[in-house]
């Protein structure tokens, strides 16, 4: 009856410690890309000839970000949550929500089976969107097939990066940015970020 005390009490703590871990990786991705921050659309130019102008509509960019799936869902990281957040279906335990501490208004962790995911709205009743992922055992693969556990020359296969010295490789498509973490060789954490500030107009 100890025994099964005790590890009730190791499990309650380590998701505990795991969503105090998810909370402040997502802060410290968010302030970390804050100096690189994309520039904004230049502003319109100021109609100065008092004829109305005609508004266009621009055709949808197409956004250049990491991906991954989680069974037949697929996760876009940058993209609107909802859809994606219906196909993965439930979670491990309730989502964690607080307030940004970059920005105004909310980040919440979803806790799905092999790894959490972070999204970012603006106010309680704006668009939520996808901002980062991370894995945590190698239930998981990146779009490209990279897991936890896998060799360090696994990673400058798949994504052609130099190793180096370095225990933190940092892989860029579009905003969205790859971290992996290696330790004795091996990937150690995998890592998704987008800045929130890119997406905060939805």
């Amino acid at each position: 009856m100890k025994t099964l005390k005790t590890d009730i009490e190791n499990k309650t703590n380590a998701r505990i410690f795991k969503r105090l871990i998810a909370a402040a990786l997502a802060c410290v991705l968010v302030l970390s890309l804050l100096a690189g921050c994309a520039k904004k659309p230049d502003e319109p130019a100021e109609n100065t000839t008092g004829k109305p102008v005609e508004k266009t509509t621009a055709a949808p960019v197409k956004v250049e970000t990491f991906t991954f799936k989680k069974g037949s869902a697929e996760v876009v990281i940058g993209a609107e949550a909802a859809a994606i957040l219906t196909a993965l279906g439930p979670q491990d335990e309730e989502p964690y929500e607080s307030e940004s501490c970059a920005l105004e208004g909310l980040e919440i962790t979803y806790f799905y089976p092999g790894f959490d995911l972070y999204t970012y709205k603006a106010s309680a009743n704006a668009t939520e969107y996808i901002t980062g992922a991370t894995f945590w055992d190698d239930t998981m693969e990146t779009g490209e097939g990279l897991y936890i556990g896998a060799p360090a020359a696994k990673v400058a296969e798949l994504y052609n990066v130099t190793i180096g010295d370095s225990s933190n490789i940092s892989i860029k498509k579009g905003d969205c940015e790859l971290l992996v973490v290696l330790e004795n060789d091996a990937v150690k954490m995998i890592t998704y970020n987008y800045p929130a500030e890119l997406i905060v107009g939805g």
